[in-house]
């Protein structure tokens, strides 16, 4: 329970795990930290090179507030890797230095076991992941982001939603759960999946109205 931080229901809670695409909340708030909502990012090569087709083109101009809304619902690898890429790139840094950021975004929420690779949370080897983190891990940091970042996450409950580019393109993104149309008052969800995660969700919604609880399986 967010407000209280009551635990109702607990199994396995602290062992660490992958993350999958768990893993894009913390890239969403770690972009948002050092790219401004209302400002425009340009498609790169470098961000289309990841695994994972999503529909963006080289050269198109995303708001970031779009790109993140986009990112998390369509679980889109290269709108991770692009919201890395750039906000890396205005503080004159690469992605490895975005991901030690991620690290400490996770630590400031109180997760202790949360451990960065990439930004997608994509299997990096046969054996290794690209992100690490217990259950415990997912259900404190996405309730310190029910709190301090709603704005961020927010736009992660939407069933589907279109956005369009700067240049007049037009994307539409389906959300990879079905838990936003099936729960009243959902406010964050997102599912991961690669072979060494399996299937994993974190979700908030309103338990009753103004009352959120956190749910990570």
């Amino acid at each position: 329970e967010v407000q209280t931080e009551r635990e109702l229901f607990v199994k396995n809670a602290d062992a660490q795990l992958p993350l999958a695409s768990l893993t894009k909340t913390v890239t969403a708030l770690t972009a948002s930290q050092y790219l401004s909502m209302d400002e425009y990012v340009s498609v790169t090569r470098e961000s289309l090179s990841v695994e994972g087709e999503s529909g963006l083109v080289l050269g198109e101009e995303w708001l970031v507030r779009d790109l993140i809304d986009f990112t998390l619902i369509e679980s889109s690898n290269d709108g991770a890797h692009l919201l890395a890429e750039s906000a890396a790139s205005k503080q004159g840094e690469n992605t490895e230095w975005f991901y030690e950021r991620m690290n400490e975004v996770a630590t400031q929420s109180g997760a202790t076991q949360m451990y960065f690779i990439n930004d997608s949370g994509l299997d990096v080897s046969s054996s290794t992941a690209g992100a690490y983190g217990s259950a415990r891990d997912v259900a404190l940091l996405l309730a310190h982001a029910t709190l301090e970042s709603s704005e961020v996450l927010g736009g992660s409950s939407s069933s589907s939603k279109t956005f369009v580019t700067r240049d007049g393109a037009a994307h539409t993104a389906h959300n990879t759960s079905g838990v936003p149309s099936m729960i009243s008052g959902a406010r964050i969800s997102k599912t991961g999946y690669t072979d060494l995660a399996g299937g994993n969700l974190g979700v908030v919604f309103d338990a009753i109205p103004g009352r959120p609880v956190v749910a990570v399986v």
